[in-house]
């Protein structure tokens, strides 16, 4: 493999330690009630617990991204400027682990049907961050964007560093490729076999899309399966090529081969009411430890269920788990959140 040998590519990508890899991944015990045949084997990745205080796919990104900030703000503290739904795990992981290393992180918050898993990424959110833009109508974003830039920038007489929605940039597509890379060490040493198929949730496309690159320069043949769970506009199979052929790009520019990025499916017909709004009642194959929630994980997995209970041929599939299952801080949910914010908070529409 040489230059494209796991270790030689990611020496080459500035980042900071905030997760605890690689990520534990196992097989899971199906229920023999869920009538997905016995000839499935089922394994989970468990992205869930990257980091020791709070986990998810959002980690490995913020290496990344975290480094780069650093590199490119120079001297003072910098600051972060980045958008996302009142739950946010992008905004909130954004925010614990900036802190952890001297960055402030300032959002535009949008609308967001409430959950348990919602309500508390909010209040946490609003402990963490250096400033919130509560933004009630999805057309204003531009103009609450710039209002929260123009203010920092008075403040700190420096422009904030953009940082997209899902932390979806260069930056964080190169630290979800570590995703990729890490399955195929995974499979190299034995913990799991080839899978099929490698079912994903996909929001703004960073997470899949760093994945399927990174699977392929570890030469995973498997099918990466992203299932969709915002609106149509965001999740697409272009925006999940799109941001892996910019990465590819980077590669190339640092003298290492860019992998084919075939073997990419699409599933769009799982969001539901859209972002948010949760599916009806999904059978659940998962111990009490790996639950999901209703906005990424628990979407996908009944995607994957589907899929399994269609077709019963012999197959190893690999379920990533990129939801935060860390407790929040005892106390998280005794901190006054403002009304603005609080009405960011909308009813839910539940699937049938």
């Amino acid at each position: 493999m040489g230059k494209n040998k796991p270790s030689a590519i990611v020496a080459q990508i500035p980042q900071v330690q905030l997760g605890d890899w690689p990520t534990p991944v196992h097989p899971v015990d199906i229920d023999p009630k869920s009538g997905i045949s016995p000839n499935i084997r089922l394994f989970v990745k468990r992205e869930d617990i990257s980091g020791r205080i709070y986990g998810g796919n959002k980690i490995r990104k913020l290496e990344v991204i975290l480094a780069m900030a650093k590199r490119r703000w120079g001297d003072g503290r910098p600051q972060l400027l980045t958008i996302g739904a009142a739950g946010s795990h992008h905004v909130l992981a954004t925010s614990l682990y900036g802190a952890q290393h001297n960055i402030d992180t300032h959002a535009v918050l949008t609308p967001q049907p409430m959950t348990n898993h919602v309500q508390t990424n909010l209040h946490w959110t609003h402990r963490l961050a250096a400033s919130t833009w509560p933004c009630p109508w999805i057309p204003l974003v531009p103009w609450t964007g710039i209002r929260a830039w123009s203010a920092i920038r008075k403040h700190q007489q420096k422009s904030p560093l953009i940082i997209p929605a899902g932390g979806s940039s260069l930056e964080g597509v190169l630290g979800s490729m570590r995703l990729g890379l890490e399955i195929g060490q995974d499979i190299e040493r034995g913990n799991i076999p080839m899978p099929d198929h490698i079912y994903v949730a996909l929001g703004t496309g960073g997470t899949a899309a760093g994945l399927l690159l990174g699977a392929r320069l570890a030469g995973v043949t498997s099918e990466i399966v992203a299932v969709r769970v915002v609106h149509r506009v965001w999740g697409h199979r272009h925006t999940v090529l799109r941001l892996a052929k910019t990465a590819a790009r980077w590669l190339h520019r640092h003298e290492i081969s860019p992998p084919s990025l075939a073997g990419l499916r699409v599933i769009h017909d799982h969001a539901g009411h859209g972002y948010g709004h949760p599916l009806g009642t999904t059978p659940s194959i998962l111990d009490e430890s790996l639950a999901t929630e209703p906005t990424y994980t628990g979407k996908t997995l009944a995607a994957c269920i589907r899929d399994l209970n269609a077709d019963h041929t012999p197959r190893n599939v690999l379920f990533v788990h990129t939801a935060n299952t860390r407790p929040p801080p005892p106390d998280i949910l005794n901190a006054a959140v403002p009304p603005s914010l609080l009405a960011l908070l909308r009813p839910t529409r539940t699937s049938p």
